[in-house]
């Protein structure tokens, strides 16, 4: 009996398109979960099987080619991808994508087999054209070629060995000999070793493995990514009372094997990564595995290096700093079940594991989790999903929980709070108001002061400014010029070492100014400071002291691990940079923590910039009063009465909750409400504009949701391309009429984009 499958095809779109109808072979298995090779119009596409087809309505029906087998998806794993392409709107295809091997290139290799002296070969389709002199339907058709369809499924690298397959030397010359010893005394050899020793070519080796007397043995070579940073921490810890009921609570829906989320809210330095240690040493327990989620690798250096050395050889940390190689390696590990602790940022969350036991989401508020290309999903919320469907527990960790999951905690997680910390040490916060001081430089006394008591004391230094570069823009004085970047709409930031003037947002780069192009001054005024700026200040200061700098511009993974183990190893140290040094670090000789321009983040055109700022301030002065030192925090600020900056002083996240969260009820925005922010991009002004309209004239019949615009996006011009967009508001579920619109609206020459749960208006 015919069988029919329906199939959702890559077709490289954004929309969420319904699934085709293929045939099926009927002794051919292909169930559901399945990657297939389809013929599409002119072409070979991959695609995933959704679901079969008993009543097809459609006429001339293709048929199925080939099944990948190696990229079959698991019924909890399809249950996820739909749950994606449902909750972002997306295509089931590239919420499937998203399951897929590291590194995978799904375009179909289209190659072509026949038969060449008593051999085949497979060649492209104008290769067999041109040796045959016949088109490739006549080759096809008088059985001389035979279509061939692949996916290049990515593979870890391959290592290759030598074996002796016999032990006499039939007509060998003296170099051939010499290698056949080599390998017979190895008994197994790597190719190389075999080759340096015997000082043999590749010609020599050849010439055995043709006589049958070697063989030459291709094995997987599976990479371990190194981190650059160690740190011992084997013995697990004695718990504080918070702790061992937070992880009483854990354990007990661990041991019942039922879905459960906690919301761990735990002041900074409480110990949460103890508490995520013995949690996950309990679910290896029970033959369970877990993942880690960490918001950025560099953010987090030390929570992975203690991690890997408490689960020595039991951990897989999956990042985009790996080589492909190295991902590749790793995922093939994994789900070959050798590594039952996966630990990685946001795409881990989709680690091949089996027997789920749990799931943690480290500092659950970064933004970092969100995806910012489709599927735009959140890895924090994905995580609480997958938990459910394979039965797991989902911890969410955080000092400063977002107002999503603060929210929820009191009314769908369970909430546990961890107060105290087990050093029982203390940190002091001051303000240091800059209108008051009446000081133009960028750091003020009060702070300098207290960075040289500290220091001569034998202690360290944490100086935050989140701003890279040395100077947020260049100015003429003369005539008002400012460098823009000729793709975006924004201004370039200077950079010193370099000397080059680079937009942070489309990476265009080009020499800084020697004078002005309008007017010819060269008098630029170097406005507003960064990273590179601090950093020249402070050494300008402290002349004998070491001084580190981490952003951005150095924060990959052995970069950032290079300055951490300088900061660690020196006696007394100063440590600057952006948010990222604000995150997961844990030193005990640190003793002030300056903060310098603490309203940045305020300045932001966004509903959440005074969250950002509250739990950007109030996780970097938790990096201070971890061992038995007391701790000082000094905020600079020109906005000492905000809110926000009110609440870090006081270091009382609730108290900053309560006030946040009336705000958004009055404005109606999340968690009161849920937000859509549709994009519209394109490089002829007058297009966007026309699209941006004609959605919003669809959607404004809709009753389910309110829509907010259109009007031009806060960066007007991003990389070359116009930009517009729609804020879209709406209680629960994404509205039927509403997902189907936004499925289906396409416009020409104008690239449309859906953000679900968005975390940024910009």
């Amino acid at each position: 009996m015919q069988k029919f499958v329906k199939v959702a095809v890559d077709l490289r779109t954004n929309k969420s398109i319904k699934a085709f109808t293929y045939s099926v072979e009927p002794k051919k298995d292909v169930p559901i979960g399945s990657v297939v090779v389809v013929p599409f119009r002119n072409s070979f596409k991959a695609g995933y099987v959704v679901g079969f087809d008993d009543n097809p309505k459609v006429e001339n029906i293709k048929s199925v080619i080939s099944v990948v087998d190696e990229l079959m998806l698991n019924k909890e794993n399809r249950k996820l991808a739909e749950w994606i392409s449902q909750n972002y709107i997306c295509s089931k295809w590239s919420a499937t994508r998203l399951f897929l091997p590291p590194g995978s290139n799904l375009k179909v290799k289209e190659e072509f087999s026949y038969k060449d002296n008593g051999s085949y070969k497979k060649v492209g389709k104008k290769a067999i054209e041109k040796k045959f002199s016949k088109s490739l339907n006549e080759l096809i058709n008088d059985g001389i070629a035979t279509p061939v369809f692949d996916l290049n499924v990515a593979e870890p690298k391959s290592i290759t060995y030598f074996k002796a397959l016999s032990s006499k030397d039939i007509a060998l010359t003296a170099k051939q000999k010499n290698l056949m010893d080599v390998v017979r005394q190895a008994g197994l050899i790597l190719k190389k070793d075999a080759m340096q020793k015997s000082g043999s070519s590749s010609s020599i080796a050849s010439g055995l493995i043709k006589k049958g007397l070697l063989e030459q043995i291709k094995q997987p070579y599976f990479q371990k990514p190194e981190l650059g940073y160690v740190e011992t921490y084997k013995k697990p810890k004695k718990l504080t009372t918070e702790q061992s009921k937070a992880l009483t609570s854990i354990n007990k829906s661990v041991a019942n094997g039922s879905n459960k989320t906690f919301m761990l809210n735990g002041i900074t330095g409480s110990g949460k990564t103890e508490v995520y240690a013995q949690a996950i040493e309990s679910v290896l327990e029970r033959g369970k595995s877990a993942i880690l989620l960490v918001p950025e690798i560099a953010m987090s250096v030390q929570v992975v290096a203690r991690l890997s050395d408490r689960f020595s050889g039991k951990v897989a940390i999956l990042h985009s700093g790996l080589t492909t190689a190295q991902r590749v390696s790793q995922y093939k590990q994994i789900n070959a079940g050798k590594f039952p602790i996966v630990i990685g940022a946001r795409s881990a969350v989709f680690a091949p594991l089996k027997d789920l036991g749990m799931i943690i989401v480290d500092e659950e508020h970064e933004g970092a989790y969100k995806q910012n290309r489709t599927p735009r999903y959140h890895a924090r919320d994905v995580a609480v999903e997958r938990a459910r469907i394979e039965h797991a527990v989902c911890v969410l960790g955080s000092a400063t929980p977002s107002l999503e999951s603060r929210y929820a905690a009191e009314n769908d997680y369970e909430h546990l709070r961890l107060t105290s910390k087990p050093s029982g040490s203390s940190i002091r916060i001051e303000v240091a108001d800059m209108r008051e001081l009446d000081e133009k430089s960028l750091l003020s006394s009060v702070l300098i002061n207290a960075m040289k008591e500290t220091l001569s004391r034998g202690q360290k230094v944490l100086l935050l400014l989140n701003r890279r570069g040395f100077s947020s823009f260049l100015l003429c004085p003369e005539c008002g010029f400012v460098p823009s970047c000729k793709r975006c709409s924004i201004s370039l930031t200077y950079h010193s070492i370099d000397k080059k003037l680079k937009c942070h947002h489309c990476d265009y780069t080009r020499e800084a100014f020697s004078s002005c192009p309008q007017c010819a001054s060269n008098l630029f005024r170097y406005a507003g400071s960064g990273t590179q700026k601090l950093e020249q200040k402070v050494k300008e200061l402290f002349l004998d002291e070491l001084v580190v700098r981490l952003d951005r511009d150095n924060s990959g993974s052995k970069s950032a691990a290079q300055a951490l183990n300088k900061f660690r190893e020196a006696e007394t140290a100063i440590l600057l940079g952006t948010q990222i040094i604000g995150k997961g670090l844990d030193f005990k000789d640190i003793a002030l923590v300056g903060i310098v321009n603490a309203d940045t983040s305020l300045n932001f055109p966004e509903f959440r910039a005074g969250e950002r700022t509250f739990q950007l301030l109030h996780q970097v002065a938790g990096r201070c009063g971890r061992g038995s030192i007391p701790g000082r925090v000094i905020i600079q600020t020109y906005n000492a009465e905000h809110y926000a900056i009110k609440a870090a002083e006081k270091d009382n996240y609730e108290d900053f909750y309560k006030q946040e969260i009336n705000f958004r009820k009055e404005l109606d925005y999340p968690p009161f409400r849920r937000l859509i922010n549709v994009g519209f991009s394109s490089q002829m002004p007058d297009y966007v504009k026309e699209a941006a309209h004609k959605l919003a004239q669809k959607l404004i019949d809709s009753k389910n949701v309110e829509v907010l615009g259109p009007v031009t996006a806060p960066i007007s011009v991003l990389k070359n391309r116009h930009r517009w967009h729609i804020l879209l508001k709406f209680a629960g579920e994404i509205p039927t009429d509403v997902r189907k619109i936004l499925s289906e609206f396409s416009y020409k020459n104008v690239t449309v984009s859906v953000d679900v749960d968005p975390q940024s208006l910009l």
